[in-house]
């Protein structure tokens, strides 16, 4: 069953071609993913929580990617500052079994400042193929 999500979201081509004198090249297997193949269900491991830099060690990503496996992901993690998102981490993953996972280290911006409010900063992430 999961076979025939995997095969409904790509094609499998071989491409060949013939020169005039009789020459002929055949190229490798190349996969097209269909324009209805996406990432999905962006989440945070725990799954629900809300997620800040106040958080300690590594923080877990995951998106579902079916029929792309093999292919790399790309988490670019933005946090809140006043009141613009901006770039805190990026991070890539490559699709096994139909999800990506990876991490990034839950790194408060001031981290180097002991003088610096160190108040919980809201995170969120977005995926995209590499």
């Amino acid at each position: 069953m999961g076979d025939a999500k995997a095969a409904a979201s790509s094609q499998r081509y071989r491409f060949r071609v013939r020169t005039a004198d009789g020459q002929e090249v055949v190229s490798s297997v190349i996969e097209l993913l269909s324009r209805n193949a996406k990432l999905k269900n962006p989440r945070w491991a725990d799954g629900s929580k809300a997620v800040t830099t106040a958080h300690q060690g590594k923080l877990s990503m995951q998106v579902d990617a079916p029929g792309m496996d093999g292919r790399t992901v790309r988490f670019n993690v933005e946090r809140l500052d006043g009141n613009a998102w901006v770039a805190h981490a990026t991070a890539l993953g490559v699709v096994k079994g139909g999800v990506v996972a990876t991490q990034i280290e839950a790194l408060h911006p001031a981290a180097g400042d002991a003088t610096a409010s160190r108040a919980p900063v809201p995170l969120r992430f977005k995926a995209e193929l590499a």
